[in-house]
């Protein structure tokens, strides 16, 4: 029995043969069977007619796809999957022919470089120009040594984007095997831009907050020092040996700073963790 939602197109298909409008027709078409499970099919019906024009009869043949459309039902979910997951961990996969330099990218892949996938067709070539001048002969010598060995390869460059966004990925990509002989990579591309940002910010934060324990620690020794020294027992001077070890200058790295209480007032931090306080 056809399916309910498919029998409206059947039977259009079917008053126009019978009008002479045509003589047969084609149909993706679902069925349900006793059993009560549904098939999907294509159907092709033509008709034989008789001297007047009228239908004599009708020919018909059937098709069982649904495996088929099951496989390809699940091919499209696992593609939908796939595209996610690269939409959301930023990560582009791609293949690139070697002999002819022609490059099959995924749709997230140029979300990444910025482009439209139906205007830009990325080769080899074009694809190198996108890659930060200080980059690119890094990036080259990675790709030839692959070819030469045959070898996986891994490496880190800058993108500059047609909107002129500088991008930080990382690529990976290995040989494969084709029985034509036709060397082919397959790989892909990570933009870990993010990561990078967040990495730097985290190490000038770790810098500065060692610069402030620096200067913390010689304002409590300046301080321990003053109190140590107004004592009555206190010597008449004092020679203070500090480490900065922040100061270019390796004169600098050892400071020795003398007291004495003929001074009108104490170093502070500031004058002791400078380059021109040590003598």
């Amino acid at each position: 029995m056809t399916h309910p939602d498919d029998l409206a197109a059947d039977v259009a298909q079917f008053n126009r043969v019978i009008a002479g409008e045509i003589d047969g027709y084609m149909l993706d078409k679902r069925w349900i069977r006793k059993d009560g499970r549904i098939i999907d099919s294509i159907m092709s019906a033509k008709c034989l007619r008789r001297a007047d024009g009228s239908v004599d009869y009708f020919v018909g043949l059937v098709l069982d796809t649904t495996e088929r459309k099951h496989a390809e039902e699940k091919l499209r979910r696992s593609e939908a999957h796939l595209a996610e997951a690269q939409r959301i961990g930023h990560v582009g996969s791609w293949i690139w022919n070697v002999a002819t330099g022609e490059c099959l990218w995924s749709e997230e892949h140029f979300r990444i470089f910025g482009f439209d996938p139906d205007t830009f067709k990325p080769t080899k070539e074009n694809t190198q120009r996108l890659i930060h001048p200080e980059d690119l002969p890094l990036v080259e010598q990675t790709l030839e040594r692959a070819i030469r060995e045959q070898s996986n390869f891994e490496v880190d460059y800058r993108l500059i984007r047609p909107d002129g966004a500088v991008r930080y990925h990382h690529g990976i990509g290995r040989p494969v095997e084709k029985p034509q002989g036709e060397p082919e990579f397959i790989g892909m591309v990570v933009d870990v831009t993010e990561r990078r940002e967040a990495e730097e910010a985290l190490q000038k934060l770790q810098t500065e907050l060692a610069h402030l324990t620096r200067v913390t620690a010689m304002g409590e020794l300046a301080a321990s020092i003053a109190h140590e020294i107004n004592q009555p027992s206190a010597p008449s001077s004092i020679i203070v040996t500090l480490a900065c070890d922040s100061c270019e200058n390796p004169a600098h790295k050892n400071k020795f700073v003398m007291y004495s209480p003929t001074l009108s007032k104490m170093p502070t931090a500031a004058a002791l963790s400078s380059p021109e306080s040590g003598r």
